[in-house]
This record gives C-alpha cells, structure tokens and sequence, in this order.
C-alpha cells in the first residue's frame, strides 16, 4: 500500500494524465544530481532528522527552487518562468541565478488583484521594487496566467524552469502546467496538497 504522500503524487499525476509516466517514487533513482539538490536544502531545516523526506524542504523553499533552477540552467537552454509572484522574494532568488547565465530571462505572471489570494494592496510596488536591480532580466506579465493571451506567450517562450504558485485550484494549477509543459528542465509547483 502506497503511504499517504506517495497516494498524493499518484493521484495528482493520473489527474494529470501522467501516471503510466510514474515509474517509481524514489527520486534518487530518477535523478541522483536533483535528489541531492533537494537534499541539501532540506536538510538545513530544524528537525529534519525526526521528518519524512517527503516533507522536507519547505521552509528552504526558496533557496531550494534557487539550486534547482542554477541546476536547470546548467542543463538547458532557455529562461525561467514564475506564475504567483506576490512581492518577489522568490523571483528574487530566480533572478539572482539567471543573471549568472547569458542572456537568461525571469518572466514573470501574476495579476496581483486585492482579493485573490493573498494580495490585499500594494504588493505589485512592493514586487517592482524589489525587482529593480534585476529590472534588465525581468518581464512582469501583469494579468491572469489563465489569460490566453498571457499561456500564448509563455508557451512561445524556451523555457529551462518553471515555478507555478498561482491560484491554488484544480483547474488552475493544470492549466498553468499545460502552460509551461514545454519546460526542459524542472517544473515545481507550490501547494500541491491545498489543491481542490
């Protein structure tokens, strides 16, 4: 019998359509340079000895999703792409790696409108502020990842990374799967358990 985060992944994969795709649930031996990335970031967290590793790393998210797009650029060609931005700490961290690639670009999607999840006001200045020393590697596409004019150009973008942390719904988060499923490298996705 499957353990409850391994029921997770599988049911998420066969809603995804990716299940015959699953071949095992042991990361080591799909990607033994990934599983150490991963690795290294959990492992800073407080008690990971007592943890799961399935549970391990969330607190060193960022600096997980840091190490797993410089692993990506290492790998692929292309830019990174972020969908759920809120105030930047994280396309922060994006940023700081793709500026150590050429010509390597961090897009940008978010709507940032009061009332959708977090966003109360203000964040989207708070966002360009704290994108202003990456401002020449940055495109902010401010609107709906749902947008179809918005996924039209993700997709024609080359993508080596892909973050989606946007509206935490079934029928969002595929949808912004399908829109960066052309990614070479990493797709990480926030939240996956809070997904209805």
């Amino acid at each position: 019998m499957r353990s409850q985060p391994e029921r997770i992944y599988f049911q998420i994969a066969e809603k995804l359509g990716l299940a015959k795709e699953v071949h095992h649930q042991d990361f080591d031996r799909i990607d033994p340079e990934l599983s150490a990335v991963l690795h290294s970031a959990a492992s800073k967290e407080p008690g990971s000895r007592n943890l799961p590793r399935w549970s391990l790393g969330s607190i060193q998210q960022r600096e997980r999703l840091a190490l797993v797009a410089e692993l990506c650029a290492r790998r692929y060609a292309g830019d990174f792409v972020e969908i759920g931005a809120y105030e930047g700490e994280t396309t922060r961290r994006l940023a700081e790696v793709a500026r150590k690639y050429p010509n390597r670009r961090v897009i940008v999607v978010d709507l940032w409108k009061p009332g959708i999840g977090p966003v109360k006001g203000g964040e989207y200045s708070t966002f360009l502020k704290n994108m202003e020393p990456y401002a020449d590697i940055i495109d902010v596409m401010r609107g709906s990842s749902l947008d179809k004019d918005i996924m039209s150009l993700v997709r024609e973008r080359p993508l080596a990374f892909a973050f989606v942390d946007g509206l935490h719904t079934y029928a969002a988060c595929l949808s912004d799967i399908r829109t960066v499923s052309h990614t070479l490298g990493a797709i990480a996705v926030d939240d996956i358990r809070y997904i209805g």
